[in-house]
């Protein structure tokens, strides 16, 4: 039993590496969004400038991969308000609605939300500026 368990914790402890999505020699990459920084937006508080970011990530051909029943992807739906519609937003489960699974197979997505930017996939909720920086936005053009 004690090994059972060690074994069960050394699963889980690799599964967070793999999943968290850091990129350590980039240091522009923030980490996805945990329960200290869901609400850090910096530089994105107003409707307008998060409407901005969205078309620009759309633009851009930016991806969600996400499942309907995922909290992490309605929170990170939740960071844009309303503009969250201008999203290029991928369902993952067969049983979502407008399910894309041979697509989430295809780029071998494992976990919810994943954002795909420029051809590199980022696996975890992402605050709205670190998305900026990862997509290149300029709020200034």
């Amino acid at each position: 039993m004690y090994r059972l368990y060690l074994v069960l914790l050394f699963i889980f402890i690799c599964n967070i590496n793999i999943n968290c999505g850091l990129d350590v020699n980039n240091k522009n990459l923030e980490p996805p969004v945990n329960s200290v920084n869901y609400n850090y937006n910096s530089g994105f508080q107003t409707i307008d400038l998060k409407i901005k970011l969205a078309k620009h990530l759309s633009q851009e051909g930016v991806r969600m991969y996400g499942a309907y029943w995922c909290p992490y992807c309605d929170k990170q739906k939740e960071l844009f308000e309303d503009s969250f519609d201008k999203i290029l937003y991928i369902e993952c489960d067969s049983k979502g609605q407008n399910s894309n699974l041979n697509l989430c197979k295809q780029k071998k997505i494992t976990s919810f939300p994943t954002w795909e930017i420029n051809g590199k996939l980022y696996p975890g909720m992402r605050t709205l500026k670190n998305l900026a920086v990862l997509s290149n936005y300029n709020p200034l053009n």
